[in-house]
């Protein structure tokens, strides 16, 4: 698209580059921002130069009418681990769940709207993983309304178990409407442990075998019941359904990639808990797409924070039409 008057009477500023690493030139004009390329001829992308102009029915429209570069789903853990107040914080303690969903506001969300970026320029929604999957909200344009239905998911609180399937199915069912579009789509997968799946499946003698045996007369050192047991062979069979459990959270992965692109799914897989979990489940599934990364940032709030920017810039980075692998020096 040729340039006009924008380029003769707005204001001009040097951009980020393109993927090449071409000069590009931001031109702001009457609320309106334009990206050209280096020779300020050709219009490559525009958007609201300042966000706030925007009412809600205009920002309705400018996320709804199917034209917005990157989807972000986010996925985060609601199981009851979630509530440990073990983050240090300047103000003392904070739960896990506070400290995830005040990082996205913050580092994530506020810059976004201080910058004045379009809302059609990305979407977000919104997974929140127990024991069941419940879907918030899907699509919601970059705005101040945003802020609002995060702090509605975190006020629905920490309990329950932290099944992966279940949430990874949620996100597989609200990204089947991309399938026909060109956004880059950016999965942002945050837990403090791994799985709880395996707890409600059955092993090949249909037993329930990490479930507690109730009915136990005796109970363990460590003062609770054993497990169920299916015979001489149950700890081979807790082996096999684990195995079950990290096989399917792969496949369900890969599907995201064979549904949508390879090239367009971009997978972070974060662990924000103790360091004494295990998080191989979370590491096998950053692996099974190529646009995949794992992180882990134990309890520090300094990291989680660093996190959530460094994802900004990698959202910047997708609509941009560059690559999406965070630059941040967090712990692999």
């Amino acid at each position: 698209t040729h340039t006009h008057t924008h380029t003769r009477h707005g204001q001009k500023e040097l951009c980020w580059p393109s993927p090449s690493g071409q000069a590009r030139w931001k031109y702001t004009y009457k609320g309106m921002a334009f990206l050209t390329d280096g020779t300020s001829k050709v219009q490559i992308d525009r958007w609201v130069a300042n966000q706030r102009q925007l009412d809600d029915d205009v920002a309705d429209f400018v996320a709804a009418d199917g034209d917005y570069r990157a989807h972000v789903v986010l996925v985060v853990d609601h199981s009851a681990s979630m509530g440990q107040d073990d983050v240090q914080v300047p103000s003392g303690n904070a739960t896990r769940l506070a400290s995830v969903y005040e990082c996205v506001r913050r580092d994530f969300l506020l810059p976004q709207l201080a910058a004045g970026l379009s809302p059609g320029r990305a979407v977000v929604s919104l997974v929140r993983m127990s024991t069941k999957a419940n879907v918030e909200f899907t699509r919601a344009p970059v705005d101040d309304r945003l802020a609002a239905k995060l702090a509605t998911a975190e006020a629905r609180g920490a309990h329950g178990h932290g099944n992966y399937l279940i949430a990874l199915h949620a996100a597989k069912e609200l990204l089947k409407d991309d399938r026909q579009r060109h956004s880059q789509i950016m999965i942002v997968f945050l837990s403090d442990g791994g799985p709880s799946d395996h707890h409600f499946r059955r092993c090949k003698h249909n037993v329930q075998v990490w479930q507690r045996d109730a009915n136990a007369t005796e109970l363990q050192p460590d003062g609770r019941p054993p497990f169920l047991s299916c015979g001489k062979c149950a700890i081979k069979c807790r082996h096999a359904v684990k195995h079950e459990v990290t096989l399917d959270c792969q496949k369900a992965i890969k599907e995201l990639g064979t549904m949508l692109g390879n090239q367009r799914v971009h997978f972070f897989s974060i662990a924000f808990g103790s360091p004494t979990e295990d998080y191989h489940m979370l590491k096998v599934m950053s692996k099974a797409l190529h646009q995949g990364s794992y992180h882990e940032l134990g309890v520090s709030s300094t990291l989680l924070s660093s996190m959530f920017g460094s994802l900004l810039t990698s959202l910047t980075g997708l609509c941009a039409g560059s690559s999406a692998r965070p630059e941040t020096s967090l712990p692999n």
